[in-house]
């Protein structure tokens, strides 16, 4: 290829690199695509191209590039990178991991490698069907308004294993013989109970009263009560939010904490608390809290948007104390729980305010 060619494709990359980072995908896409037609060779060029893809939110297009990428370029590290990135936008995180792992085992030392292989990792267990239910924070508010569910919570072999489950996920295969555990299970996964609790004979109607017969009681049923330290944690926390509205700061945080003792399994005290200290402009605190949010979270399997909404607490902390990369960052890793189109904002403001924070990094 004569000299002429290549200098004409680096200057339509390093072109596509000036709109890319200014947030104009649509023109850093063309210009890359002109520098592929001039070096279609030119690995660097699919990489960057399935960047601004992947920032355009055109998964499917970015996905392609990073798979020719790798083609051309197999043994680079940020190959794999690109590609595992794409196959997490587009929620196929189990090939995701074996990607960034396959990138590891070339470029041990890539950081965009291993964040995206831990990222990867946490969606494909957040995904996984099997995953303990009884981790879930509200769990006692669950069992206590389901009318399958509530009338269990009166028999204390059946509250004593509802907490060993809580406290030990791996104890489930144990108890799914017991048959409220099963109908538990099911509730709490959203399954027909009928459907989840089929092995065993359909319950005769043979002896069932008429309609307009009362059943015998010696005394009415009592309406189990959710768990007390659960109802008092929930009862701090509203405490904590109509202070926390009064911009009362010190007394919501009093409350939070008080939630927080009684019930430390339920992530929303702590993110409800690094919401105060990011209104004190504690953001240390802040940022301390929300990571002690996501790492409940994952333990928890909750709602990846509300992990989302932690990064993005994170990245508003370092913004706000001028430390742009690491805000990006924070941001970049919202956006793999959830794409938020608040955060994509966020993330094109901080770049444009940093040159020298990217994510997505062009060559």
């Amino acid at each position: 290829m004569a000299d002429g060619d290549a200098t004409k494709a680096t200057q339509l990359k390093d072109k596509g690199n000036a709109f890319l980072q200014a947030g104009d995908f649509t023109k850093a896409i063309e210009c890359y695509t002109e520098a592929i037609g001039v070096q279609p060779s030119n690995h660097v060029f699919y990489s960057n191209r399935s960047a601004a893809y992947a920032k355009d939110a055109r998964y499917e297009q970015a996905l392609e590039d990073a798979k020719k990428c790798v083609e051309l370029k197999p043994d680079w590290g940020k190959g794999y990178s690109r590609l595992g990135a794409a196959l997490s936008f587009l929620k196929r995180h189990e090939e995701a991991e074996k990607v960034y792992t396959k990138g590891l085992q070339l470029d041990p030392n890539n950081a965009q490698l291993k964040s995206g292989l831990e990222e990867a990792k946490a969606q494909a267990q957040r995904n996984n069907p099997m995953m303990n239910p009884f981790a879930m924070p509200d769990l006692y508010v669950r069992l206590a308004t389901n009318p399958t569910t509530k009338a269990f919570l009166d028999q204390p072999d059946y509250r004593a294993k509802v907490e060993a489950l809580r406290r030990n996920p791996q104890m489930l295969g144990t108890h799914l013989q017991d048959p409220r555990i099963m109908q538990t299970v099911a509730m709490l996964l959203g399954i027909d109970a009928d459907v989840a609790d089929s092995d065993g004979p359909a319950p005769s109607t043979s002896e069932e009263k008429p309609a307009g017969e009362p059943m015998e009681t010696d005394k009415p049923e009592p309406e189990p009560e959710v768990d007390t330290s659960v109802k008092m944690s929930l009862e701090e926390k509203g405490l904590g939010n109509a202070a926390y509205k009064r911009k009362d700061f010190e007394t919501a945080l009093e409350h939070y904490g008080k939630a927080i003792e009684l019930d430390p399994t339920n992530i929303s005290f702590l993110t409800n608390r690094a919401a105060v200290y990011f209104e004190q402009g504690r953001f240390d605190e802040c940022i301390e809290e929300c990571e002690k949010a996501i790492t409940l979270g994952r333990q928890q399997t909750v709602d990846y948007k509300i992990i989302g909404k932690a990064y993005a607490r994170i990245g508003n902390a370092y913004s706000k104390q001028g430390k742009l990369k690491e805000a990006l960052d924070a941001y970049n890793k919202s956006l793999v729980e959830h794409r938020s189109p608040d955060v994509l904002k966020k993330v094109q403001e901080a770049e444009k305010n940093d040159e020298r924070t990217r994510k997505i990094s062009v060559y």
